[in-house]
Order: C-alpha cells, then structure tokens, then sequence
C-alpha cells in the first residue's frame, strides 16, 4: 500500500489551504505530523504496511477503510497544521485513498461533516469512522489518474488534486519534477547523470533496478553511502545481476520506466528533497525512495546486502552532515 509521508503531508496542506508549499512548511508542526504518521502506520495494522497487498487496486475495501480512517484519525489528534485540522486531515484522507484504487462518495456532505467532526472531538473513534467509509468507497480503474473528489463547502476547503498524474515515460536525461504544489523542483547534476545511466543500462523496460545501478556508478552522495556501509558497486551489480551495457540510438527507441520506477522520481525522491527543506533532488534522494518500493529489484537487491533503510539513512544523514548545504542540495 502507497502511504504518505510528512512531505506530502506538506503539499498536500498547501493545496488544500490555497498557500505556497513555503508558506505550508512553515505552518508545520513536523514533530505533530511525525507522530500522527506513525500513529496511523501502527493503527492501520497490516493495511498499513508497504508491501502487504498486491500491486493495483487494494482488494479489501474494509482495510482501505480503517487505513484512511487511521490516518485522519492521526491527522485530528495531532494537528500539525494548527487551526486546519479538519481541511487537512479529510483532504490527506482522500489522497491516501485515491492513490492506494479507492474513490471515497462521502454524499451527504452533512453526514460525512458530523463524522469528522465525531472523530476530531474523540466522541467518534477511528474505527466507527471506518465502518461509515467502508460502504461509500467505489475502486478506480487506474490508480495512477486517480483524483481528489470536487470541494464541497462546510466539509473541507479547496480540497483537490496535488500531484499531477505520473504517467508518459521519464526523459533519459530527465531535468527534474514538476507538480502542480510545487512548481518545477530540479535534478542535481548528479542526479541526471546517475539517471542517465540508469536509462542507458535499461533494455526496453526502465526498473528500480536499473535506477540503483545508475546511482553507484556515479560518484554521489548514494554512492558514498553504501561504500560507508562497506557495500561496493560490484557488490551491487552480483545482487542486482548483470545487466548488458547497450549503446542506445534513435532507432532503438526509448524504454518505458515501470511504473514503480517512475513514482520513485515523481512522487517518492520528491518527497525526500522536500521533507529535508531541500530544493532539487540528488542521488541520496533517489537511494532513499527506492525503499518505498518494497516489492521491487532495488530495494530486495539493498536487503540481502544487509542495507537496511535505517543504515542508510543514517550513512546519508552523516555525509550530508559532513558535506554541508553546498553539497546536500538545500535552495
């Protein structure tokens, strides 16, 4: 299951409440929305866990339910946007469940305000709300177009789309990440660069795999990660296997990136950049989101090396400490 993180949190509230991501940041309670989200990953149980259901549409409509009821429920307790609790939380909900195949129908807008309402005074609790959704969710053919539904006055503020659909391929040298939050958030050079190996080392389907590939053969933060945690490049390629290095004409054509690989840029690497105050993605950012792919080659090839998420998040925090903001991508 696709969760949320507390940069989409952020962009999310931005959306929501019709302000910057800036001004969104600023807003943030980050220890509030730390807690809410971790709260709501515990309270989601096996719904919550990346990776426990199949890919597509979730098949459970009562696990979607308690999740998306955990994560408002979390949302309401905590409020890490003061006094947008409720636009926030319902808004998240909704992106939460659209992402993961599900459409919420929460008519009559009167009946879905006094549950909200229920939960956010603690007089309802997050699994009653579950129960109410449960019923009202409709799955969506294409998880990747899936939207927010229109805003209704008295429930919610201009709750909408905040991520453009990740859809099309991913250009080899690809400049960056747009959305419609953000703006246009840039790839470091270093990025491109270990992209546009991943791009030329694909056959003709771009995978997760191919994006760890890129990473350690160039010299980036991510690189230097691994190599901290005593895993080298050879290392990699014998988990990963070997992947025939093919010079790549117009006549060959382009491969299509997975869709698991394009939500690593568009949507996971993004997330990072964002949740450090950074401005571009770098290769540490990209590392880092593979893991949110649980199921894929990248993240299984990083297991079985014994690199855990936590390990290498703590190798990256460490470089980029060292490093400093001239190289750790901060605007």
């Amino acid at each position: 299951m696709t969760e949320l993180n507390v940069a989409d949190l952020v962009l999310i509230a931005g959306q929501t409440l019709g302000i910057s991501t800036e001004t969104a940041l600023g807003q943030l309670d980050i220890a509030a929305a730390r807690a809410a989200v971790t709260e709501a990953r515990r309270a989601a149980g096996p719904a919550g866990i990346p990776g426990a259901a199949p890919p597509g549409p979730l098949s459970d409509r009562a696990a979607a339910a308690t999740a998306g009821a955990a994560l408002m429920h979390a949302l309401l307790r905590h409020r890490p946007f003061p006094g947008h609790g409720e636009q926030v939380a319902v808004a998240a909900g909704l992106q939460f469940l659209a992402v993961n195949g599900w459409r919420a129908g929460l008519d009559p807008p009167g009946e879905a305000a006094s549950v909200i309402r229920g939960v956010a005074s603690g007089q309802l609790a997050a699994a009653a709300a579950a129960a109410w959704l449960t019923p009202r969710l409709t799955p969506v053919s294409f998880v990747r177009e899936a939207t927010m539904p229109a805003s209704r006055p008295g429930l919610w503020s201009r709750a909408r789309e905040f991520l453009a659909p990740v859809t099309g391929l991913i250009p080899r040298h690809a400049p960056g990440v747009h959305t419609r939050a953000t703006g246009f958030i840039p790839m470091t050079g270093q990025a491109r660069a270990s992209y546009g190996l991943a791009w030329r080392l694909a056959g003709h389907q771009l995978g997760t795999e191919h994006i760890l590939l890129g990473l350690i053969g160039s010299d980036g933060t991510a690189a230097r990660a691994l190599e901290r945690l005593g895993i080298g490049p050879e290392a990699v390629r014998q988990q990963v296997g070997r992947v025939q290095h093919r010079p790549r004409t117009e006549a060959a054509g382009a491969p299509e990136a997975t869709l698991a690989a394009r939500q690593v840029l568009a949507q996971w690497a993004l997330g990072e950049a964002l949740g450090r105050g950074h401005r571009s993605i770098d290769t540490e950012d990209l590392l880092l989101a593979l893991y949110r792919e649980a199921d894929g080659a990248a993240a299984q090839a990083l297991a079985r090396l014994g690199a855990g998420e936590s390990r290498v998040r703590g190798a990256v925090a460490a470089l980029l400490a060292e490093s400093g903001p001239a190289e750790s991508g901060a605007g």
